[in-house]
């Protein structure tokens, strides 16, 4: 027999394997979304900018809405939770579309997405938490109609409105409440300023507005403008509700800023408070919600309130940055800007961007919600001192 060595000798010996590994000759995008290729040099700065305050500045034809959009991608592109991310625009239509266009960009499910007007998501959060304000279950939900026959209930409860002398009608009643609520601002102060004529009536119609309140705490429900007050409530009052708010939302991003009221602009910093990741935009030249207290100040106000700062080593390229605006600017100042060309029409976005506010204690929709009845004088302290 042969011997292991012959054996060992007659086996063929097996060639070398040798591995090839082809490559791009450029780098692979780590996303879906093409940045350069969809977007100019402006709206791509407003898409990618960093997780800090950030005022757009975007006139109509800009392509603010797709600047919006892309930067909603991005964050999903840069592991941001769909759950997590908080869109406020000012039709629920305009926050399907945009959250639908993402989808297509990412290619991921936005359906976990908080997106619509500031009332469509305060319902949603209040269906979680009006329990902690004393609200009962299932709370009600009262349209302009509603509260106007509750506020004329309200008026003949105390006997006015009858005999000759002339008291406002109810839907009077309700503007000058919404407003009182809307721009955060006392009753009788509202009464002075916007309806001068009523004023030899201030006293009974702060009674009115408080009974008014008292009638919409005994029917467990909230009208449109509570849904926002008791949104802020929740961010003032309830520290639990607070960092559960917080804590679920880590980028807040705002369309048409300049259509917000005093009050929507005061949840929108205390939402974003502890991260400081909210980027608004808006155009400072337009605005068409004046009828609820909406008001360009905010617009104004943002690099005030998130002062401007360069971030360690930041060169001037990543996004355009322009002098803070003027501490106060008259409207007359406002409208010569506009004439002169420092607001025109179809301008790219400007970035103004800053830094976190520190120490700022801030403080279409179905029904239901969770909860005990609220104390009538909780609501009725709010828009009546």
């Amino acid at each position: 027999m042969p011997d292991e060595t012959a054996l060992a000798q007659q086996e063929p010996v097996q060639p070398a394997v040798r591995r090839y590994a082809l490559k791009t000759a450029a780098p692979a995008r780590k996303g879906l979304v093409d940045y350069d290729r969809d977007l100019s040099d402006e709206q791509r700065a407003v898409a990618l900018c960093d997780a800090r305050p950030t005022l757009v500045i975007a006139g109509a034809g800009s392509g603010k809405t797709r600047a919006l959009t892309y930067r909603v991608a991005h964050l999903l592109e840069t592991g941001t939770p769909p759950s997590s991310i908080l869109l406020l625009t000012f039709t629920n239509k305009a926050a399907r579309e945009m959250m639908a266009r993402v989808g297509q960009l990412c290619r991921v499910e936005t359906r976990r997405m908080w997106g619509g007007t500031f009332h469509h998501v305060a319902h949603g959060l209040l269906r979680e938490h009006a329990s902690r304000l004393g609200y009962a279950d299932r709370f009600g939900l009262l349209d302009r109609e509603d509260a106007k026959e509750v506020m004329a209930s309200a008026t003949a409860d105390l006997g006015y409105g009858v005999g000759e002398r002339r008291f406002p009608r109810s839907d009077a009643l309700i503007d000058l409440y919404s407003t009182a609520v809307n721009t955060q601002r006392p009753l009788a102060e509202v009464i002075a300023t916007e309806a001068p004529q009523f004023v030899a009536l201030e006293e009974e119609i702060l009674r009115v507005a408080r009974r008014f309140a008292e009638r919409k705490a005994q029917m467990n429900a909230m009208d449109f403008d509570d849904l926002l007050l008791n949104w802020k409530r929740l961010l003032v009052e309830v520290p639990a509700a607070r960092e559960s708010i917080c804590r679920r939302f880590s980028a807040v991003l705002v369309d048409e800023y300049q259509d917000t009221n005093r009050l929507q602009g005061e949840i929108v910093d205390a939402t974003a408070a502890p991260h400081g990741n909210v980027l608004v935009v808006g155009d400072d030249a337009q605005s068409i919600y004046a009828f609820r207290g909406a008001h360009f100040e905010n617009i104004l106000r943002f690099p005030e309130d998130h002062p401007l700062q360069r971030a360690p080593g930041e060169g001037p390229g990543v996004a355009r940055r322009v002098p803070r605006l003027a501490r106060r600017r008259t409207l007359s100042q406002r409208a010569r800007a506009a004439r002169t060309g420092w607001r025109r029409r179809g301008a790219a976005p400007v970035l103004r961007r800053g830094h976190a506010r520190q120490g700022r204690a801030v403080p279409d929709v179905p029904d239901d919600a969770g909860g005990a009845r609220p104390g009538a004088a909780a609501l009725a302290s709010e828009p009546v001192p």
